[in-house]
């Protein structure tokens, strides 16, 4: 890898939590929720995939998004599937 041969703090700071942009939609039929337990309560962390753009063989490609977590009595009840297309 090319990074391997760098100073440790040196990539820390050219390359760790950068703010980035993408566009692209959140894929909500294949939400993720991953048991998680928060200031004692039980909970789930929702993770969702987010598809920037096609690739050479028309695959969508994207990233995993963790949008948090949400509370186990509320945990299917989301208001925000009607969204199309969005930026994260």
């Amino acid at each position: 890898m090319p990074w391997g041969s760098q100073d440790t703090a040196k990539f820390e700071k050219e390359w760790s939590m950068k703010p980035v942009k993408l566009h692209g939609f959140l894929d909500f039929n294949r939400d993720v929720q991953i048991l998680k337990y928060k200031d004692g309560e039980k909970g789930v962390d929702v993770v969702t995939p987010f598809y920037t753009h096609l690739d050479k063989e028309e695959k969508a490609c994207g990233i995993l998004v963790n949008r948090g977590c949400s509370p186990w009595d509320v945990k299917n009840h989301r208001y925000d599937r009607a969204v199309e297309t969005t930026t994260v």
